[in-house]
């Protein structure tokens, strides 16, 4: 992502920000919290990526984006329980609190070849199970695309808010996520050639 080199934008920062607030994907005053004024009137290469990706980056600074960054996921042979809390807490974060995790525990079935990550998303049980590998790399994988497939179970009763899921240039699905309703969410990306799905 970062070895992209940056077009001179002529769209701010304040513009963007601007836009995804009027689509209703954050409110005005978590835009101001969230973002250092001297930002606002700088253009969008000042994230040093082209205007998609750095549309991608205004809105992990926003508070609406997840990436199942594989560096969060170092370690999850020893720490499993710890990293996963932290990643479904950070996704609960990443909902403004529209939805809420508790319960978290890990129980390795070493019959069935899996770790069972089990929660509670606004009070359901979620079970779900990652493949154990005895190659830690091949068992942080698993743990990275089953959060990245199974990120969009996880949306808030009586709102249409869901996991956007981005389509990256290559066509392949990342791991990552915008959390908003699909259709601002599409329209945001339409505007910058960005394909999202729901």
């Amino acid at each position: 992502m970062d070895d992209l080199q940056p077009v001179e934008s002529t769209l701010t920062i304040r513009q963007v920000t601007e836009r995804v607030v009027e689509l209703g994907l954050v409110d005005a005053q978590t835009a101001l919290d969230a973002l250092e004024p001297d930002m606002l009137d700088r253009t969008l290469d000042y994230f040093g990526v082209p205007d998609d990706r750095a549309v991608l980056r205004l809105l992990d600074s926003l508070g609406i984006w997840y990436d199942a960054d594989p560096d969060a996921f170092r370690g999850v042979c020893e720490d499993g329980p710890q990293l996963y809390e932290e990643q479904l807490r950070l996704i609960a974060d990443r909902t403004r609190g529209l939805i809420t995790i508790t319960d978290v525990d890990v129980v390795d079935d070493e019959a069935g070849g899996h770790h069972a990550l089990r929660f509670r998303c606004d009070g359901e049980p979620r079970e779900w199970r990652i493949p154990h590998d005895e190659d830690e790399d091949e068992e942080e994988f698993d743990a990275v695309m089953t959060f990245a497939m199974r990120i969009h179970e996880l949306v808030p009763a009586g709102s249409p808010a869901r996991w956007c899921a981005v389509e990256i240039y290559d066509g392949a699905y990342g791991p990552q996520a915008v959390f908003g309703d699909p259709e601002a969410v599409r329209q945001l990306g339409a505007e910058f050639g960005l394909t999202f799905r729901a």
